[in-house]
């Protein structure tokens, strides 16, 4: 049963399939919002954003190290993994054997000295723990693994059992042609007896030989994907050098007489600093002699250019180099933070409740090097197939730093073979290093998940979606982070690995059960505080109208995806176990006393039938995405129970293959909230960043919303729906979208900071007729308001903004931010495919008093109503002290109480399918947080 609202009579039954395969718009009829003075969730976030990974181009050029992720800083590197245990070779208590093999692999004993975990993935034990004390090659057979001390018992293939290795230790394994991706001569070395006493760098430079070239490309193009009539071969890049910059670097001579040549130019274009030759001294002493040089120059680029930025090196004599990068300046009020102005502009504008960083290079991160100096993080490889280089990864402290700057929550995904001890670590150090304190003086958290996507195999996962095993880490790690010295419960909130597929996230026997059923076994205080999933919508591209030209002819596939919006978010009633996240937030919540939060969501159709790029143009980077993903995040909040914050994927990306039969070469813009961030500090702010309609919808949202950290109650009659057949089939015929009879046209979402601002945002999913809606109820308007409309009065839901480009040279966006305008009213009408936020002034919402508890006797003063919710592993009392029923965002007593239960009521409970039980002061009550019926 969908929930229109959070409160749904009986009356109106959402039912999941229907006959007629056509859309059926029932009666048109004014909506009555009714919005209560009740709080549904308190200190609720407002719509987040992935910050997403690094690179060497404009659009994911995040900071104004522009050389910081090719490697300038001459990082270090180490590997981790997981290998599970196979057949076909010997297993032993001294012998691991595993059968991946690759013929570009890893070479004998390249894991001796490597920390390792086993882990009985049949029942989330340990079989023990400790060092790798000899390696075979993987490149023509499987890998041997010999272990020390012996581990308690063999490992057993048919369990698939897991060896967490972690090759720490400061690493010279690999030359730098490996870490710099081949940019350096074949002779360089890494010298790590000699660095610059001024570099953050302590583990090593980089030492070349005569004649010895070294080449970073900065601002790397790519093909141009924004031209809609022909994706050809023309290459663009994404940056402009327009401001102020200072190219530096940090050089010795290994031999008197050396000489260092050096040129940053833009390739068949600009020179920004023209070849110049330096001579470093020479001094035999180690970290004696260097010499730190610093070439300022200025940008004048606009629009867009066909060429890298060229940042080169060539020695004579030999010379040792370090911190070889181009900064990029900054001139944005109160961007104190490394991150470049034209992202810290976006952020600001979108105004998101929290940001997240994640990405592939902190898949096997270690704490220790992510709290370090730039200089000092090092590059982490986690392929279990060979050798890999998977990038630098921003610091915590840096990303700490822009949230706090933008006023915004942060989640921080920590790299998933981290063991209990780089938890206790990384709370320490978040205490010590001030963060802790800092968030908690500005209201804001800390959430640190246990790495990403644990379940899946391309993410360095613990091996192949073993949840079982992952169980067992995770409730190590949960429960060192609370018994840390530094853990303050009120800001620190701790974040597990769950997933959202069909049995899996409340499945009796799926990942989320055995993840936190192991966590719990395996320490008592090992659950975390939530769990996350990512419901990407429209992840199969099955059916459009057949014109070719504008997507939205018969509403697909934009119909399909507000009916996805109420199956995976409102629909109560699941049969079969398919997607949802109602089911997934109400299964942990009952079941284990955890939240939910939503690390990433969005459309993510990489795949489907043959399309043009127009079509997908008109699909992916429309109005029409925007609306259903920013509706689905907020009926996420409403509906499901979603009460951590959720996340958009991610801040900007400028596209992604597209993959179907006859397709030739096809992009969708998917992902990227920002096309482009191109803006120089010496060009007005925002001038060459391009917003696609994503970015602008959350933005209006997320300031409206603004601080009313408080989703109310509300009550929705005389919703209009219409009829959803299921659709968006799959090539096998099966719809990859469910049946549903009475989708809803409208939905309203409200929320009020606990005193007289409030905000509305009520979305009309009709594709062709205004729909109207009446507010009524102490959190009504009762005098001026003010009233933004998504999108312009000029756009239709398929319009986009990829045909802009750089700069001045670029079409003007399609899509602009909308104006206010002012009102008074309480009826409003919304137009076709649209939404509108309210702003505006009501009546105080309910004030939760505290009762007065008597520490020894449980007794209690004032009117105090509770609801006991009965868990696998505990229970929680939620109050209030208003005579309203409590939910789970009540608020929380963990005192002494002495409560007694009428059997006749848990009788009744138990054949209602509740899983919770309630006392009243004066009678006794059923109730189920969150449930439309009580």
């Amino acid at each position: 049963m969908p929930r229109v609202a959070s409160r749904l009579p009986l009356a109106v039954c959402f039912l999941m399939f229907i006959c007629s395969p056509v859309v059926v718009r029932s009666q048109s009829a004014t909506t009555t919002v009714t919005i209560s003075n009740t709080v549904e969730t308190g200190g609720i976030d407002r719509p987040g954003i992935n910050l997403g990974g690094i690179a060497n181009y404009g659009n994911q050029q995040l900071l104004k190290s522009l050389n910081y992720d090719q490697g300038g800083y001459m990082p270090g590197q180490y590997f981790a993994s997981t290998f599970s245990c196979n057949s076909g070779g010997t297993q032993s208590t001294t012998n691991w054997y595993n059968n991946i093999v690759d013929g570009s692999g890893f070479p004998s004993n390249f894991w001796v000295g490597a920390s390792f975990v086993a882990i009985n993935a049949g029942n989330g034990t340990s079989y023990g723990s400790g060092t790798i004390t000899a390696s075979t090659s993987n490149v023509s057979s499987g890998a041997n693994f010999t272990l020390s001390p012996a581990i308690s018992s063999a490992c057993s293939p048919s369990n698939n059992d897991v060896l967490i290795v972690r090759l720490n230790a400061q690493n010279t394994l690999e030359p730098p042609t490996f870490v710099l991706n081949g940019n350096v001569c074949p002779g360089a070395t890494w010298d790590v007896g000699d660095t610059s006493p001024a570099s953050t760098n302590t583990y090593q430079s980089l030492k070349m030989p005569t004649g010895c070239g070294l080449t970073f490309y900065i601002d790397a193009t790519v093909s141009n994907r924004t031209n809609t009539n022909s994706y050809g071969s023309t290459q663009v890049n994404f940056i402009n050098l327009n401001g102020s910059y200072n190219a530096t670097f940090k050089a010795k001579c290994a031999v008197s007489g050396c000489s260092l040549n050096f040129s940053v130019v833009r390739l068949s274009g600009t020179d920004f600093v023209g070849s110049t030759t330096v001579n470093p001294s020479y001094n035999a002493t180690p970290g004696v002699g260097w010499t730190t040089y610093n070439y300022p120059f200025t940008g004048s680029e606009t629009g867009s250019q066909s060429t890298s930025v060229s940042y080169a090196f060539r020695c004579t004599g030999t010379c040792l180099l370090q911190d070889a990068d181009v900064v990029e300046g900054s001139t944005l009020a109160g961007n104190t933070t490394v991150f470049r102005d034209a992202v810290v502009y976006e952020l600001e504008k979108i105004h998101p409740g929290s940001i997240r960083y994640m990405d592939s290079s902190q898949w096997c991160s270690d704490v220790a090097d992510e709290i370090a100096a730039t200089g000092n993080r090092r590059w982490c490889g986690a392929s279990a197939y060979l050798p890999q280089n998977a990038g630098q990864a921003i610091g915590y402290n840096d990303v700490l730093a822009l949230g706090n700057v933008i006023g915004s929550d942060v989640l921080i995904s920590v790299g998933q073979l981290n063991g209990a001890s780089d938890w206790t670590t990384l709370i320490n150090w978040l205490s010590s290093s001030g963060w802790i304190s800092t968030y908690a003086a500005a209201g804001h958290k800390i959430y640190l998940e246990d790495g990403n996507e644990n379940w899946n195999s391309v993410s360095a996962s613990i091996y192949n979606g073993n949840g079982t095993a992952y169980g067992y880490t995770l409730g190590l790690n949960m429960a060192a982070a609370k018994a840390a010295s530094g853990y303050k419960s009120s800001v620190i909130k701790l974040v597990g690995n769950s997933w959202v597929a069909p049995n899996q996230g409340y499945g009796a026997f799926g990942w989320i059960q055995n993840t936190l059923t192991t966590a719990h076994r395996t320490a008592s205080t090992g659950l975390p505080d939530y769990v996350d999933n990512a419901p990407y919508m429209l992840n199969y591209l099955g059916a459009f109208n057949a014109s070719g030209n504008n997507v939205a002819t018969t509403g697909a596939p934009f119909l399909d995806e507000w009916a996805e919006d109420a199956n995976l978010d409102s629909v109560t009633s699941t049969p079969g176990y398919p997607e949802s996240m109602y089911r997934n937030a109400h299964y942990s919540e009952s079941t284990f006393s955890v939240g939910t939060v939503v690390y990433e969501v969005n459309e993510s159709t990489t795949q489907g039938i043959t399309a043009s790029q127009l079509q997908l143009n008109q699909i992916n980077g429309s109005v029409g995405q925007a609306l259903s993903t920013m509706e689905h995040v907020l009926l996420m909040q409403r509906d499901s129970g979603v009460t951590g914050p959720i996340h958009v994927f991610t801040l900007a990306e400028p596209y992604t293959g597209y993959t179907c039969s006859g397709c030739a070469a096809l992009v969708t813009p998917l992902w990227g909230a920002n096309l482009l961030m191109s803006t120089g500090p010496g060009q007005a702010v925002g001038t060459a960043n391009v917003d696609r309609p994503l970015a602008i919808a959350e933005s209006v949202i997320n300031n409206a919303i603004g601080s009313n950290n408080n989703l109310m109650s509300t009550t929705q009659f005389g919703t209009p729906t219409f009829s959803y057949a299921g659709g968006q089939p799959y090539a096998n015929g099966t719809n990859s979208i469910l049946a549903n009879s009475a989708v809803p046209y409208v939905n309203c979402f409200s929320y009020s900071n606990g005193s007289s601002a409030w905000t509305t945002i009520c979305f009309n999913n009709n594709l062709t007729t205004a729909e109207s809606v009446t507010l009524k109820g102490p959190g009504a308007p009762t005098g001026p308001v003010s009233e933004t409309i998504f999108p312009g009065p000029a756009n239709v839901i398929t319009d986009h903004n990829e045909d802009t480009f750089l700069g001045a040279a670029s079409s003007a966006p399609v899509i602009g931010i909308p104006s206010p305008s002012s009102t008074s009213a309480t009826t409003y009408s919304i137009p076709p495919a649209s939404f509108i936020a309210l702003t505006y002034t009501a009546g105080r919402i309910t004030t939760l008093t505290k009762p007065i508890f008597s520490p020894g006797s449980g007794a209690y003063s004032g009117t105090w109503r509770v609801t006991i919710t009965t868990t696998t592993h505990g229970a929680k009392i939620y109050y209030t002290t208003d005579g309203t029923m409590p939910t789970t965002s009540s608020k929380v007593y963990s005192g002494p109480i002495a409560v007694s239960f009428s059997e006749t009521l848990k009788a009744i409970a138990a054949k209602k399918g509740y899983t919770t039980s309630a006392v009243a002061t004066a009678a006794y009550s059923i109730h189920q947080p969150r449930h439309p019926r009580h």
